[in-house]
C-alpha cells in the first residue's frame, strides 16, 4: 500500500526548494540595508536531509516485510536519476550551444553522482546533495535495520543522539554547517553534513513513536501551546536568518534546531482529513508542489545558465523570477511524464485522475512568477563584475591617500539602486574615524551625484557589502559616471581592502590614484529605470582626446575662438566641456576666459560666464555648468565663443582643436573666419 503524503511536509519541500534557487542567485541581487534575499538560504538543504532521514527510519521501522538494502537504494536512485540524466544532458547542450568552455571529463562524475566521493563536479555542482544522500542512505539503512532487530529503541536512541552531537560538534568546530568541498579529516564536509542531518531525522522519528508519551487534559493543552510557540519562533528565525547579511557564528546551528522543530511537528501521526472539497483541492495542490521540489532543485542551474546568457542585463529580480518560472515548468513537465509512463506500464490499472495536476500546479506557479515579474520595474544591472575570490583576483589596500574608482556608462535614465562590492578585512576592531567614503560622480559634468560615508566596522572579511543610497540619486542616460572609494584610514591603522578582478562586463576603466589599471573593482552597480528623467544628448560631440590629429589655439586678448553648431531639438544646456592646455598655474586674477553662448539666427546672447585661467588644469577636460536654466530652441543655430582677457606678453593657455567631430553643420571660427577644424569640446544638453 502506497504511503499517504503529508501536505505540510510537501509544501515545505516546495518552499525550501525555491529558497535554494534564490540562494544560488543572491550575490546578483541588490540589498536593502542588511536584508539580502536568500543569502543564507542554502540551509534549506538541511530540511531535505532531515526529512529524508525521518522517512528512511519510518519506511524501515514500519515495513511488514524484510527490507532489502540493494532494493531500497535502487528505488531511491531511480526516483530521481532519470530527471538527473535529463538535466546533465541539457547542461551539456547549453555549453555546446553557447560555445562555453567546460570540463567534459567531469560530466561523467556528474552523470554517475560521484561528486561526494572526491571527484570534481564543476559543471553540475549541486549534484553533491544527491550524491551525499545516497552515500548516507547506504550507511544508515543497515544501522536502522539492526536497531529494529535489537528492539532496544530507547537505549539505541541515546547512542544515536550522542553520535549526532559528535557530528554536529565537528561541524561547529569547523566554523559552520554549510560547505561542500571542505575536508573534515579524511571526509568531505558535504557527507558529514548529510550524515548529521539525516541522523537527526532518524532521531526525531524514533523519539516521536518510541519515547514520547501521550498527554491528556491540561498537559495536552500546554504541550499544544508550547508546540505552536516553538513553530512560530522557528519559522520567524529561519525567514530572518536566511535573508539577512547579519551573521552570527552560531546562527546556522540555531537554524538547524529550528529545522528539527518544524519537521517534528509537521509530521502529524494522523494528519487532519480534509473536511470539504476546497480543502481537498488545496491539500492536493500542496502535495503536487512537493512533487515538483526535487526536479526544481535539479533543473535550476540549467535555468540560471540560460537566463544569464540570454538576458544578461535584465533587472536581477526579473532574472530570478524567470529562473524560478523555467525551473517550475520543467519540473511540471517531468513529473507529468513520469506519471504518464507509470500509467502506460500499469496496463490500465491506474487512471487518468490527477494526471494533469503537475502541469496545473506548474502553470499556477508560472502565472504567479509572471505577475510578480511584471511588478518589477524594467531596471538593469549597469554592469556586473566577478565577485568570487579566485585566481584572477587581486586586492587594493584602502587607507588615506589611496583612491580607487571605476567609470561606468548609463545608457538609459535611471535611479541608483545599490552598489555591491567585495571587501577583505583583517580585523573588526576599527576606530570610529575609520570610514570609507563612497562617491558617485557625473564624470562629464564633473559633478557629485551622491556620496555617503560608511564605517569600516560595517565590513566583514571576504564578504560582499551592499551599499544602498539613503536617497535615490538620478542618473540621466547617455552619460559616463564614476564610483570613487575614498578611505579615511591612516596607513598605520588596521585597514581593509577592495578586491579587484579581470572578469567584468564593464566597458569603463578602473583607476588607482587616477592611474588606469587593466583590472576592475569587484562590484556590481544596480539601477532602476526612470524614463521621466530626460537623458543627456550632445549638440556638439567633438573629440576630447589629445592625439596626433590635435592642434592648439593660444588664447590671449584679441583672439576669439567660437564653435558654431545646429541644435535640432528643444533642450536645456547642461554643460560645456572643453580641453585646455596650460603651461603654469600662477595666473593673475585678471586673467580670465569669458564664455558666451549666442543664438546666431537672432544674434541674441543667451548665456555668458567668466572663468579664471587658474581653474584650468593642463591636459584635463574642463566642465562649465550653467547655474540657471538655459533653453536651446529646436532647429536653431548657436555658437559658443571663447574670449580671453590675457595680454599676449602674459603666460596664457590654449584651447585644443581637432579634426574628429560629428558637428558637420558647424565649424571652428577664429576671429570670425571659418577653419577646417573644431574646438575639442562637447555641448551637453537634456531634453526639454
Amino acid at each position: 500500500m502506497a504511503s499517504v503524503r503529508n501536505w505540510k511536509i510537501e509544501l515545505l519541500r516546495f518552499f525550501f526548494a525555491i529558497s535554494i534557487v534564490v540562494c544560488h542567485f543572491y550575490n546578483l541581487l541588490p540589498a536593502t540595508g542588511n536584508i539580502l534575499p536568500g543569502v543564507h538560504a542554502n540551509l534549506g538543504v538541511e530540511f531535505f536531509f532531515i526529512v529524508s532521514g525521518y522517512l528512511l527510519a519510518k519506511k524501515i521501522m514500519t515495513s511488514e516485510d524484510e527490507i532489502s538494502i540493494p532494493e531500497l537504494l535502487k528505488r531511491k536512485l531511480l526516483s530521481f536519476y532519470g530527471i538527473w540524466v535529463i538535466a546533465v544532458a541539457l547542461m551539456i547542450a547549453l555549453y555546446i550551444i553557447f560555445a562555453e568552455k567546460c570540463e567534459y571529463v567531469n560530466f561523467f562524475s556528474d552523470l554517475f553522482l560521484l561528486y561526494g566521493f572526491g571527484f570534481s563536479g564543476v559543471n553540475m555542482p549541486h549534484g553533491w546533495f544527491l550524491s551525499s544522500m545516497m552515500i548516507v542512505t547506504a550507511l544508515l539503512a543497515p544501522l536502522i535495520i539492526k536497531i529494529r532487530k535489537r528492539g532496544k529503541i530507547k537505549q539505541d536512541l541515546v547512542y544515536l543522539a550522542m553520535a549526532d552531537l559528535l557530528l554536529i560538534g565537528l561541524l561547529f568546530v569547523s566554523g559552520n554547517i554549510t560547505g561542500v568541498t571542505d575536508m573534515l579529516g579524511i571526509f568531505m564536509k558535504c557527507n558529514v553534513r548529510a550524515l548529521a542531518d539525516m541522523l537527526l531525522g532518524v532521531i526525531l522519528y524514533a523519539f516521536r513513536y518510541y519515547v514520547r508519551e501521550p498527554r491528556e487534559g491540561a498537559k495536552a493543552v500546554r504541550a499544544k501551546a508550547a508546540a505552536i510557540i516553538a513553530q512560530v519562533v522557528s519559522y520567524a528565525y529561519l525567514i530572518y536568518f536566511m535573508n539577512t547579511t547579519s551573521e552570527v557564528f552560531s546562527g546556522e546551528f540555531i537554524a538547524l534546531a529550528c529545522f528539527a522543530v518544524i519537521v517534528y511537528f509537521a509530521f502529524e501521526e494522523k494528519p487532519e482529513a480534509p473536511g470539504n472539497k476546497v480543502s481537498t483541492v488545496l491539500t492536493g495542490f500542496c502535495i503536487t508542489l512537493g512533487k515538483l521540489s526535487l526536479p526544481i532543485y535539479i533543473f535550476h542551474p540549467n535555468a540560471k545558465y540560460l537566463v544569464l546568457k540570454l538576458m544578461p542585463d535584465y533587472n536581477p529580480y526579473k532574472q530570478l523570477m524567470l529562473i524560478i518560472l523555467i525551473s517550475v515548468v520543467l519540473a511540471g513537465v517531468v513529473v507529468f511524464a513520469k506519471q504518464l509512463i507509470r500509467l502506460m506500464r500499469s496496463g490500465g490499472e491506474k487512471t487518468l485522475k490527477g494526471m494533469m495536476s503537475p502541469i496545473a500546479a506548474a502553470a499556477i506557479c508560472a502565472a504567479v512568477c509572471l505577475i510578480i515579474n511584471s511588478n518589477f520595474q524594467n531596471s538593469a544591472a549597469i554592469f556586473r563584475t566577478s565577485q568570487s575570490f579566485g585566481d584572477k583576483s587581486s586586492t587594493v589596500k584602502c587607507y588615506t591617500g589611496t583612491t580607487v574608482s571605476e567609470d561606468f556608462y548609463v545608457e538609459e535614465s535611471s535611479l541608483l539602486s545599490s552598489i555591491s562590492f567585495y571587501t577583505i578585512t583583517w580585523n573588526n576592531e576599527f576606530e570610529p574615524d575609520q570610514q570609507l567614503n563612497i562617491v558617485v560622480r557625473n564624470k562629464e559634468l564633473d559633478s557629485e551625484v551622491y556620496s555617503e560615508a560608511v564605517d569600516m566596522s560595517a565590513f566583514t572579511d571576504a564578504k560582499i557589502y551592499s551599499f544602498v543610497p539613503a536617497e535615490k540619486a538620478e542618473l540621466p542616460g547617455n552619460c559616463w559616471y564614476t564610483v570613487e572609494f575614498v578611505p579615511t584610514t591612516s596607513e598605520d591603522q588596521k585597514c581593509m581592502a577592495l578586491m579587484m578582478t579581470r572578469e567584468s562586463t564593464n566597458t569603463g576603466s578602473a583607476y588607482i590614484n587616477g592611474k588606469a589599471t587593466d583590472e576592475h573593482i569587484a562590484m556590481n552597480v544596480y539601477t532602476t529605470l526612470r524614463p521621466s528623467v530626460p537623458a543627456y544628448s550632445r549638440a556638439v560631440d567633438n573629440s576630447l582626446s589629445y592625439s596626433d590629429k590635435s592642434s592648439t589655439i593660444k588664447c590671449f586678448s584679441g583672439v576669439t575662438a567660437e564653435e558654431r553648431f545646429h541644435n535640432t531639438e528643444a533642450a536645456s544646456l547642461e554643460a560645456i566641456r572643453f580641453y585646455a592646455i596650460t603651461w603654469h598655474k600662477e595666473f593673475a586674477d585678471d586673467q580670465v576666459m569669458k564664455i558666451v553662448v549666442k543664438n546666431t539666427d537672432t544674434n541674441e546672447q543667451i548665456y555668458d560666464s567668466t572663468v579664471k585661467m587658474s581653474e584650468f588644469r593642463d591636459g584635463k577636460a574642463f566642465s562649465l555648468r550653467p547655474d540657471e536654466n538655459v533653453a536651446l530652441e529646436a532647429d536653431c543655430r548657436y555658437s559658443v565663443e571663447f574670449i580671453p582677457t590675457t595680454a599676449d606678453d602674459q603666460e596664457f593657455m590654449a584651447l585644443l582643436t581637432t579634426k574628429s567631430s560629428d558637428n558637420s553643420d558647424g565649424a571652428l571660427y577664429l576671429n570670425g573666419e571659418r577653419t577646417d577644424e573644431h574646438i575639442s569640446m562637447q555641448v551637453i544638453t537634456r531634453g526639454a
